[in-house]
């Protein structure tokens, strides 16, 4: 709609092996749906999530010129990911992250966490630390629906206990990167301590379609109880589906946060997360944020710290709500 700035998410699969004229088509398409609007009326972005094995010159001329976010999907342990000869990728990939960065192209990483790596996860954040690039860790500790991940899955609590000691460390780092879940964790922790709760609350609305062009909502992915309905089918039906996923606004967030303490401090953003083998709470995030609030109430130096962190996030601009300690030590 006019007015809205549509974000698209190119993933796969692997995006960067389609044909390159593809790529430049689709672009062309939401170049021409905008002649006639300013940029305030209608406006795209584009991001793309690639394993970064293969890119050429001209795909990195091609994410520059269209303004793309990259994410790179990597897991700094060598061994993990094969080419179909069977040979490691890892450095090919570290190189070609290497290569964005002299072309000014900024990226992003998402790096799984499973038995794999759970035990090194220091020494991936310090990678990602020296070549200055945001990250994202992304447990496979729960069900996967494809069985050939399993020797990689690991316990909650090994994940658990991984992240939050890397949490710690990130806390108390000045120098440190931008790091996933860490600062929603903290922004919960904090705003819990504060009794600053979330006036809005769900108005992001975000569905899943499937290849299929079925239409579910996220917190249960390709969950029958969850589908909405089908995209395509005749205009009556997709009006139908509309008001549906429009009614997503209003509706409360499901069972997972019915009765967590925490949830008029949260977006609901860790809602996914949740199985029913993990209880009734978002499996690692649940964890780490009441451990965070134990941490931050025990260690008065550790508060000052993550504060800092918190308002740093957070920037400078005037007449922002900043958190600050008072004489007794709380969080105001």
């Amino acid at each position: 709609m006019p007015g809205d700035c549509h974000n698209f998410i190119w993933h796969g699969g692997e995006p960067l092996v389609l044909p390159f004229s593809y790529l430049t088509e689709f672009i062309r398409i939401q170049n021409d749906l905008k002649v006639g609007f300013s940029q305030r009326e209608l406006s795209f972005s584009n991001a793309i999530q690639t394993n970064l094995v293969s890119v050429k010159p001209k795909h990195i001329e091609f994410l520059q010129e269209n303004d793309f976010l990259v994410g790179v999907s990597f897991d700094a342990v060598s061994g993990v990911r094969v080419d179909c000869a069977g040979k490691e990728t890892e450095s090919r990939v570290a190189r070609n992250m290497e290569l964005l960065r002299k072309q000014g192209l900024r990226f992003g990483a998402i790096t799984v966490v499973g038995a794999h790596n759970v035990s090194r996860l220091k020494d991936i954040y310090r990678f990602y630390k020296e070549i200055n690039c945001a990250v994202r860790f992304l447990p496979i500790y729960r069900d996967h629906l494809d069985s050939r991940y399993h020797h990689d899955r690991a316990s909650i609590h090994d994940v658990f206990d991984a992240l939050f000691g890397l949490f710690k460390v990130w806390v108390l780092d000045r120098d440190r990167i931008s790091v996933h879940p860490f600062s929603s964790w903290l922004e919960v922790a904090l705003g819990f301590l504060s009794g600053d709760k979330l006036p809005i609350k769900g108005k992001s609305r975000i569905t899943i379609i499937d290849t299929s062009a079925k239409v579910y909502k996220i917190r249960s992915a390709y969950a029958e109880s969850e589908e909405l309905g089908e995209l395509g089918i005749s205009v009556s039906d997709d009006l139908e589906l509309a008001k549906k996923t429009e009614n997503l606004v209003q509706e409360p967030l499901g069972s997972p946060c019915a009765d967590c303490r925490f949830r008029d401090y949260c977006l609901g953003q860790f809602v996914d997360t949740a199985r029913p083998e993990m209880g009734p709470y978002c499996g690692v995030d649940y964890l780490a944020i009441e451990a965070a609030v134990k941490w931050i109430m025990e260690d008065g130096n550790l508060t000052d710290a993550a504060i800092q962190v918190f308002n740093g996030s957070r920037g400078t601009s005037d007449g922002e709500t900043r958190l600050e300690i008072d004489g007794a030590g709380f969080v105001v």
